[in-house]
Formats: structure tokens, sequence, C-alpha cells
């Protein structure tokens, strides 16, 4: 008996050992393939912001494309009035279609906020740009992007400036004044000037990106790493 209850013993030892190797098998194998899917998920994820970021740069040149010339034509010594309408149309796109929408007033501070939290998202896809592609594409991208977000801004500026003349005019004791007035009672020309820097700075990374092919490297890239 004793004999048969020691088969039985190692018997039971035999099918629990078996037992713990196969849920260890079990475990290995589920550890296996959440990596896994974990992994695709990844790359799905940097795909995709990889896409956006193309998205996003194309539309970037395509509108300054459209506006180059009205931008470049913009004389330094003159007052330029109608900024609010140059900053709409540098923004006739969805990603920053709020930034124009501000100037009309009628959204208030929610307006201004959305505003600057475009603007702040700007900034965002500039900084990602290094994470996202190799030096020949993020160097050039990264910079027109911030250098748009500069001149989105100063113009932004400018054309508050802009309003304020104009209200200042409107207020004034004693009646309007000259333009020329008006101007150097609120201190125009110096936000006219940073906003000139602005479209030098943005017409030199308008240059650098175009010659650079950075959009097709970038096409490029994201199509091999789709393909992997």
């Amino acid at each position: 008996m004793r004999g048969g209850r020691g088969c039985v013993d190692i018997s039971l030892e035999s099918v629990e050992s078996v037992s713990t190797i196969a849920a260890t098998i079990i475990a290995v194998i589920a550890l296996l393939v959440s990596v896994g899917q974990i992994t695709v998920s990844n790359r799905q994820s940097l795909y995709s912001h990889r896409i956006d970021w193309i998205m996003h740069v194309a539309d970037l040149v395509s509108l300054y494309e459209t506006n180059r010339s009205q931008v470049l034509e913009l004389d330094r010594s003159e007052s330029h009035l109608a900024a609010d309408l140059m900053l709409v149309f540098l923004t006739n796109d969805v990603w920053l279609e709020k930034i124009g929408a501000e100037m009309s007033g009628a959204s208030g501070e929610r307006g201004k906020q959305e505003a600057l939290a475009t603007l702040e998202d700007m900034k965002k896809t500039a900084m990602e740009s290094e994470m996202l592609f190799r030096e020949k594409v993020s160097k050039p991208g990264a910079r027109f992007i911030y250098a748009y977000e500069a001149l989105l801004e100063e113009m932004r500026r400018y054309a508050l400036i802009v309003q304020r003349m104009t209200e200042y005019n409107e207020r004034r004791i004693g009646g309007p004044t000259s333009l020329e007035e008006a101007s150097s009672e609120i201190g125009e020309p110096r936000y006219r000037n940073d906003l000139h820097a602005a479209i030098e700075a943005v017409e030199s990374a308008y240059q650098d990106i175009s010659k650079s092919g950075t959009l097709d490297e970038a096409k490029r890239a994201a199509r091999i790493f789709r393909l992997r």
C-alpha cells in the first residue's frame, strides 16, 4: 500500500509540476502578446503623429505661399491698418482659424484664450519635430513652425495696437488727430518693427524649408516607417 501511495504521491507531484510549467508558459505567451500589442500600438501612434506633423507643416507652407506676396509688400515705413485682415488670411486653416477669429471680438475672453492656446500648440508641434524625425527633416521643419508662430503672434499684437490707435483717435479730446500723431502717441512704430523682423524670419525659414525638400523627406520617412 505504501508503494501504491508513493506512486500516487509521485503522480500528483508530476501533475502539479506540469501545471506550474504550463501556467508559466501561458504567462510568458501572454506577456509576449501584450508586449507585441504595445509595440504595434506605439508604432501606430508614432506614425499618426508623423502624419499630423506633415499635414500641419504642409498647411503652413501653403498658407504662407498663398499670402507671401502681400506679406512681403508691406511697407516698413507705413502703418498697416489692415493687419487684422492679413491675420485672418494667414490663419485661414482649421488648425489656426481661432487666432484670426479673435480679431472680430465676438468671442471675448474665450476667443483670446483659444487664440493663445493655438499659438502654444504650434510651439508644441515645433518642439516635437526632433522626436518624430531626424535632423534633416526636424530642423528646417521646426524652424518654419516657430517662425510662422512668431509671425502670427506679432501680427496679432500689431493688429491689437492698430485697434488701440483707432480707439484713441475716436476718443481723443479735441477731436481726431493725424495717423502719424496717433501712431506716435500709442508707440505703434516699435510694434511695426517687431512685425517686420518676424516677416524677415519667416521668409528666411520658408526659403530654407523649400530648398531642403523637408516635406518630401518627411513623407518618405513616414512611408518607410509604415512599411517596416
